[in-house]
């Protein structure tokens, strides 16, 4: 059997968790698809969401992306940089997008890119899931039975199987 001690520990991991499930070159490759070629937003935008980026300013570019794509604006270096603010990532945002751009390998592999990402999404989420459920049942503070751990349990494992994520909110259609 595990000591509580061990298992309350967990959740001090959390850098080294994200650290192991995260690609930042696969987001900045993913990145510079879209920049090199917009139409490879196609391919990804039915399943790939800014929240699944680990990198804050990568949320941000593909959040504004997106946005721009679906009012069927042209997307590049040039056009985005109105869109975003160079005081919210401290350099100069055409230089760092053109970067992007040029460093991405392959325009082919967008999807393979949009899977890595997504994936690791996913395993930080479970792993975020397994954390939640270790800490609510070791919390004395509330009156959590087996049976309404287990039902939370299954409730964020449906929300993240079925959107990707396991906020417990609506979703406005």
């Amino acid at each position: 059997m595990m000591e509580q001690s061990k298992v309350i520990n967990l959740s001090s991991n959390t850098e080294k968790i994200v650290e192991n499930f995260s690609n930042i070159d696969a987001e900045v490759a993913l990145i510079g698809c879209l920049l090199w070629d917009n139409r490879n937003f196609e391919k990804i935008s039915d399943f790939l969401d800014e929240s699944h980026f680990v990198e804050k300013s990568h949320q941000i570019i593909f959040k504004q992306i997106k946005e721009l794509l679906n009012k069927n604006i042209l997307v590049s270096p040039i056009t985005l940089k109105n869109y975003l603010s160079e005081e919210e990532f401290g350099i100069e945002i055409t230089k760092y997008l053109n970067q992007i751009k040029d460093s991405s390998p392959s325009t082919q592999n967008t999807y393979q890119y949009a899977k890595i990402i997504y994936e690791l999404h996913l395993k930080r989420s479970l792993v975020g899931i397994g954390q939640n459920m270790i800490q609510e049942t070791f919390d004395t503070n509330t009156d959590n039975t087996g049976e309404s751990l287990i039902e939370n349990a299954e409730n964020d494992l449906y929300n993240l199987s079925n959107s990707g994520n396991t906020e417990r909110k609506y979703t406005k259609f």
